[in-house]
């Protein structure tokens, strides 16, 4: 009631809105490049680091951008990234599975990323991957009853 939102609502209308806007897909892209890194380093304490860097980057990205009219635009985005995450993480899990003992998680990543232009299947997917090696039992506190946002999980998983 809050709001007044654009009659056509997909899992890419931040990316529609905001593609155009200048900084913000520079913004997007660094947070998300600094997520796949996290997801990809093996030290457990630097991937902590990197995704912290990553949850500050993020909270620039939606501060300076998801102001005034423009507000509801982090409620849509973190449904989406959560929506998105967890399907892409699920076609994850099972493109591993299926890859066999000799793929790495770097090359199943490349493959399932593809082109990378679709924001929140590629940003919900790399938030997931990184949420998964930091918090473990994330799954529950996603399912339950009132689904924790990707943004807060991430902020756990850092502490």
């Amino acid at each position: 009631a809050r709001y007044v939102f654009p009659e056509d609502i997909n899992d890419d209308i931040v990316q529609t809105r905001f593609d155009s806007v200048p900084g913000f897909r520079a913004a997007y892209e660094a947070e998300r490049d600094l997520l796949l890194r996290a997801v990809l380093e093996p030290d457990p304490a630097r991937r902590r680091e990197i995704a912290r860097s990553a949850l500050a980057a993020a909270r620039e990205r939606r501060a300076r951008y998801f102001t005034g009219e423009n507000a509801f635009y982090a409620e849509l985005e973190d449904l989406f990234l959560n929506m998105e995450g967890v399907a892409s993480w699920s076609a994850f899990m099972l493109a591993r599975k299926r890859a066999g003992p000799g793929a790495t998680d770097a090359e199943i990543l490349a493959r399932m990323r593809g082109s990378g232009r679709y924001w929140s299947q590629d940003e919900g997917l790399a938030l997931i991957l990184v949420i998964d090696r930091l918090l473990p039992g994330w799954q529950a506190r996603m399912f339950g009853n009132e689904p924790a946002s990707v943004w807060n999980l991430l902020e756990e998983g850092t502490r």
